[in-house]
């Protein structure tokens, strides 16, 4: 629907016979045409009492309590967090329509802009996670290995945009699509980037665009930074992102937690606990409720008692070494999944030391501390 608007102050314009009124201006007015807000595009100006009248609809979710349908998101994470398999899996979702996690998603066609992965990885990553959901791949899940140079909007860009329906653009990571042109530690090129491209973009198209992100690597276990101030680059960019979204994966446990660390659009909820199951053929997500710490120690007291006999058993070999490697294997062979054998084996040798069962001689290599040993010790 076509409305004149007052080209002073955007209210819509009465004919009469004497030409175009605005009845907030009280005078007659040159009208502008513009598009009123049943089309869902709203006006840029108006008055405080005005904004009250304007029928602007509540945020809509693409995946409940996640992600809000046009908003601006980023993606956080340190490397080797499964950043790329959790978000190629969220996009297999919204592109099928099928919950997340058990959060309702809705169906939408996604553009993935992978700027770091090959065709091989890509491929063996994506069976994995089809072979790990047990579902056919979408077709309405397009992805781009090109790294494109998003600075601007070029036309070949903008016709795929419009070719392809997309309303999910996600860019994996979005500096690898600056082709050195723009420096992410730099206030003024970031707010530049949202001000003339992502903004812009996001309102032409009506997209919701994802930021996949890297941590600083030196910035980790600094205590003292809330944890969106550890991402890298200008604090603009959290700034201008309408939601934060951290995956948190520590050390090389299997379980991770999604935590929403900003969401303008309401409340964060609680952090998102999720088992990470894979293998070389599958790959998948289960929500698991419990927190991290009570997840590893569920799953290392049933193996304690276990490795104490075995380390009994090394001693009355006149074994008093081993290696972190040996344990691993020894808790695979016990029934441990290759998949959490890590996690498990770091768990396992903290609490024997913490018991004064074992003792560390350098990284990976500890000697076995015998009973007469700790006794004297005491």
């Amino acid at each position: 629907m076509i409305a004149l608007k007052c080209s002073v102050c955007n209210s819509q314009l009465q004919k009469d016979d004497n030409g175009l009124w605005c009845d907030f201006c009280k005078e007659y007015r040159t009208g502008k045409e513009t598009i009123d807000n049943e089309t869902g595009r709203l006006p840029k100006t108006f008055s405080a009492d005005q904004l009250e009248e304007l029928n602007i609809p509540e945020p809509e979710y693409l995946v409940n309590n996640l992600i809000v349908k046009n908003s601006m998101m980023m993606v956080g994470a340190p490397q080797r967090s499964f950043k790329s398999y959790v978000m190629m899996i969220l996009a297999i979702h919204i592109a099928k329509g099928i919950d997340f996690l058990g959060f309702k998603t809705q169906k939408a066609n996604v553009l993935y802009l992978d700027g770091e992965s090959g065709h091989t990885l890509l491929k063996k990553r994506i069976l994995q996670i089809k072979n790990g959901l047990g579902i056919d791949l979408p077709r309405n899940l397009i992805i781009d290995l090109s790294t494109p140079n998003l600075i601007s909007l070029e036309p070949e860009f903008r016709d795929k945009l419009e070719k392809l329906e997309v309303k999910v653009l996600i860019l994996d990571p979005f500096k690898a699509f600056f082709h050195g042109r723009l420096n992410e530690n730099s206030a003024d090129d970031m707010r530049g980037w949202y001000t003339n491209f992502l903004k812009p973009l996001k309102e032409e198209f009506g997209l919701t665009i994802i930021l996949i992100h890297h941590a600083r690597k030196s910035k980790q276990n600094d205590e003292t930074m809330e944890r969106w101030e550890k991402l890298r680059g200008s604090s603009e960019i959290s700034n201008f992102c309408d939601m934060i979204l951290l995956v948190d994966r520590k050390h090389k446990e299997q379980f991770i937690e999604l935590i929403t660390e900003k969401n303008k659009f309401g409340v964060e909820i609680e952090p998102v606990g999720i088992e990470f199951n894979f293998d070389d053929v599958n790959a998948s997500l289960t929500l698991n409720k419990t927190d991290k710490e009570t997840w590893v120690l569920a799953h290392t007291k049933i193996y304690v008692d276990q490795v104490l006999e075995w380390i009994k058993n090394k001693l009355a070999e006149n074994v008093s070494i081993f290696k972190t490697k040996e344990l691993k294997e020894f808790l695979v062979s016990s029934g441990v999944k290759k998949w959490s054998a890590d996690p498990i084996t770091h768990r396992v040798i903290a609490d024997l030391e913490t018991l004064g069962k074992i003792k560390k001689l350098k990284r990976g290599i500890y000697k076995i501390v015998s009973d007469d040993q700790t006794k004297l010790g005491n």
